[in-house]
């Protein structure tokens, strides 16, 4: 995660004394309305399941006597969302330093309405463990990476977490896609690691120790979208999480800032369609009643499409129902009708 620690905002990227005047005195004269912030950082926050899912990391460390343990927190996109709605706030990050071994950022995070100011500087290695220095790309990606943990930090100082505690739990809330059926849940998981980044099925049971799909539990699922927000967002890579097979002797040590760059490995399996996974599990699962079966209908329609949760959201506001387990068994043609016209529609 980098090196990290608070200083004294100073140097050439302080403002001028009349700028930093008028803009303490306009955040004075409006300030900022808590509630709407928080209703807006909400709405953001959990306006998808896609979008929920990246307000959050999760990473598998190991620690000193060896055993893995996860850690978690808030992540770039969450940062991003509460600067953007918080309101008289001056924020940014910047490459501070650079030498053989480590590049250095600095976040800045200037509450120009409180008069409160953090700077946090995080430091990201920039050569292998033989002490070879990367290459020009990696090291780019790594100055990348450097600066959004930077400006990361450096907005969750300075804005405090009893307001964006809230909205990070509703995000992780949302991202276990509570409305949806588990098996369908666990399917688009498995697809989106195959597709993305040629994480197959069996490297994922390996990864939640876990022997069968059927297994993994909404807790797990957290676990895994906040695992594939972390190679996303350059907090890792696919080899630090899941021990791919690499190519070559000098791979990097360090947290990279682009996630294309971060897959290494042989291109494995390809993956398998959401379909396939789903129809996996049918199989394995006892004979299902009317609802079950139901539900598996809804899945299997919606599963075709690029934005399977995108779609189940519309069609269920189209009946007027929350969730799929509202709807009533004598409903359950109609729903199906329509969620196969939505379909054909978008396809």
């Amino acid at each position: 995660m980098g090196d990290s620690k608070e200083i004294q905002v100073t140097g050439p990227g302080m403002l001028i004394n009349t700028e930093v005047d008028v803009q303490i005195g306009t955040a004075k004269m409006y300030p900022r309305d808590i509630k709407k912030f928080q209703v807006n950082a909400m709405a953001m926050a959990t306006s998808s399941q896609k979008i929920a899912a990246s307000c959050f990391y999760k990473l598998k460390r190991g620690s000193a006597t060896g055993d893995a343990a996860f850690i978690d927190g808030k992540s770039i996109r969450l940062a991003e969302i509460i600067a953007s709605t918080y309101g008289n706030i001056r924020c940014g990050a910047r490459i501070a330093s650079e030498d053989d071994r480590f590049v250095t950022a600095q976040g800045m995070a200037w509450d120009l309405e409180n008069n409160f100011q953090i700077a946090i500087e995080v430091s990201v290695p920039i050569c292998y463990k033989d002490g070879k220095r990367f290459t020009d790309d990696l090291i780019n990606n790594a100055k990348n990476s450097a600066i959004k943990k930077a400006f990361r930090n450096a907005i969750f100082t300075c804005i405090p977490a009893i307001y964006t505690n809230p909205i990070y739990e509703a995000a992780m809330e949302l991202a276990a896609g509570v409305n949806m059926p588990i098996a369908e849940r666990r399917a688009n998981m498995i697809n989106a690691f195959a597709k993305n980044m040629r994480v197959n099925k069996d490297m994922i049971l390996k990864y939640l120790d876990v022997k069968r799909i059927e297994d993994i539990t909404a807790e797990h699922l957290v676990t895994m979208h906040g695992v594939f927000t972390s190679i996303q967002d350059g907090e890792a890579t696919v080899d630090g999480q899941f021990n791919a097979p690499k190519q070559g002797t000098n791979k990097p040590a360090a947290v990279h800032g682009d996630p294309k760059a971060a897959v290494h490995g042989a291109p494995g399996p390809a993956p398998a369609s959401t379909q396939a996974i789903n129809q996996e599990l049918k199989n394995k699962q006892p004979p299902p009643d009317a609802r079950e079966q139901f539900e598996i209908k809804l899945n299997d329609i919606i599963s075709i499409t690029a934005e399977p949760f995108a779609v189940l959201i519309k069609c269920l506001k189209i009946l007027g129902y929350k969730k799929t387990a509202d709807i009533p068994e004598n409903e359950f043609d109609k729903a199906v009708r329509i969620f196969k016209e939505e379909v054909q529609r978008i396809n």
